[in-house]
């Protein structure tokens, strides 16, 4: 695939998977070698699909906007902006009713037309900070 191409497809993932909540969209997406480690014996789009399952039971109005997007014939890097409200469990913690918004970067390695690895950084101390799960360290004591 082209790096053209690329884009489209995640682009159309974001629109369909993350914001849809079509998950059979991952896998289309993701090779069936794709492992997460938030998904410990999972792999191939099952994998990413068991991610968003939980990001949108825990904030069940969750939109992503996709801030930036640069790609290659063989990568995609991508920085998104998520907003929602935590209505259910995130990460064994209840749901605080407070909304959010963060931002995440995620880059995909792709071989062919899917993609076989990814890896994910994310704001989650301001997540955190936003739900009142943690204090800011950067407020005087």
């Amino acid at each position: 695939m082209t790096a053209a191409q690329h884009e489209e497809a995640v682009r159309a993932f974001f629109d369909t998977c993350w914001n849809g909540r079509d998950y059979a969209a991952a896998e289309e997406l993701y090779a069936p070698t794709f492992t997460n480690p938030a998904a410990p014996g999972l792999s191939g789009g099952a994998a990413k699909a068991h991610f968003l399952r939980a990001y949108h039971e825990a904030f069940p109005d969750l939109t992503v906007r996709i801030e930036q997007l640069i790609a290659t014939d063989d990568d995609v890097a991508v920085r998104y902006v998520a907003t929602g409200t935590h209505s259910g469990n995130f990460r064994g913690y209840p749901p605080t009713g407070r909304r959010m918004s963060t931002w995440a970067v995620s880059f995909l390695h792709f071989d062919g037309d899917q993609v076989t690895s990814e890896w994910v950084g994310a704001d989650y101390l301001g997540l955190f900070e936003q739900l009142g799960l943690t204090a800011s360290p950067w407020t005087p004591a």
